[in-house]
């Protein structure tokens, strides 16, 4: 939480940080959103194939 606020007080990352949550806010119904969606997803599904990667492997050597 201290460092959540020292970047709130900095001007340059709060107005980043309201930008992207304007930005996002604002393309809801964009094409940006189904973007960021997909991108999320990708990084969730990646996540989950390299998890079971890995107890794969333990399992294999335990």
């Amino acid at each position: 939480m201290n460092f959540v606020s020292q970047v709130l007080r900095c001007p340059i990352y709060s107005l980043l940080l309201r930008g992207t949550l304007l930005l996002l806010m604002f393309c809801q119904a964009n094409i940006c959103h189904w973007i960021f969606q997909y991108l999320v997803l990708a990084f969730f599904i990646l996540n989950r194939n390299v998890e079971e990667k890995h107890f794969w492997i333990t399992d294999r050597y335990n």
